[in-house]
């Protein structure tokens, strides 16, 4: 029996048409009989997603830019439609992205991704205020402190806010 293309072949996308013939040792041919190989394509794009982490770059947040890429089993690389896109303002925090591909045939692949703006905080001076005369700290006791930082360039100091103090240590948490 001969059926070309043979079993095991590899087939293309779309319709095959495979035509069986046969002989018996007397060379008596039966009649040829056909039937089709029906291949599709079932697989969606595979997308490519980064996990970006940026500092901000003022109160607002910052412009962050990345890259998502898309390739496809059959038709390769492929278009990547995202929201919020690359290059837009993200504010301070987590913001979660989706974008999505398709293939030719109009299979989708949906994935989602975190962007994460931080808050950079730097001290850019603790300075401890002397003492009253007389007066000395004990273990345990408050200490007056001058501070300042900056976020997203604007200066916060000890003048001018009151923060919550949150302080960590061996011995457990504390707020002030």
């Amino acid at each position: 029996m001969a059926c070309p293309p043979a079993s095991g072949s590899t087939f293309p996308l779309g319709d095959t048409a495979v035509a069986c013939t046969a002989k018996d040792a007397h060379g008596n041919a039966a009649t040829p009989t056909t039937f089709v190989v029906r291949v599709v394509d079932t697989t969606p794009p595979t997308l490519t997603l980064p996990s970006p982490v940026v500092t901000a770059t003022s109160l607002a947040g910052a412009v962050v830019t990345y890259t998502v890429t898309a390739s496809d089993l059959v038709d390769g690389p492929v278009a990547v439609s995202c929201t919020p896109p690359s290059g837009s303002a993200f504010v301070i925090g987590e913001t979660t992205v989706t974008c999505t591909a398709a293939d030719q045939r109009g299979i989708r692949s949906t994935q989602s991704f975190v962007v994460t703006v931080n808050v950079q905080y730097g001290f850019t001076a603790i300075q401890n205020l002397p003492p009253a005369a007389g007066k000395t700290f004990n273990t345990g006791s408050a200490v007056p402190l001058r501070w300042q930082f900056t976020l997203g360039g604007v200066a916060v100091n000890s003048a001018s806010a009151n923060p919550k103090i949150t302080i960590t240590g061996p011995a457990g948490t504390m707020e002030a």
